[in-house]
């Protein structure tokens, strides 16, 4: 079993935040206290690699919504009041921007 969580690496001004995962508990509840203790309403979480336990634990929170590198576009962007990504997610998104 992979044990992982979100740790902040970066708050940002803007709407956005880079999370690094360290540690990760499975259950629904770990989403929530993220939502709660960042004091998110909307969030779009955007993480590098398919990821079933996280998608899946997140699934049943309103107004989140969990998002691969590749599945990443404007409309969501737009659609949610807050962005926190995977540090693994914004190196990928880095890659492709670069290219």
């Amino acid at each position: 079993m992979d044990d992982r969580r979100f740790e902040i690496t970066h708050q940002l001004n803007l709407p956005f935040t880079v999370a690094r995962p360290c540690r990760y508990d499975q259950s629904p509840y770990f989403f929530s206290g993220i939502v709660k203790t960042l004091s998110l309403t909307k969030p779009l979480f955007v993480i590098g690699a398919k990821d079933e336990t996280i998608e899946k634990s997140a699934r049943n929170i309103p107004h989140l919504k969990v998002l691969r590198v590749e599945g990443l576009n404007v409309y969501d962007i737009i659609k949610h009041e807050q962005i926190v990504m995977t540090l693994d997610a914004l190196r990928k998104i880095e890659e492709v921007l670069a290219s």
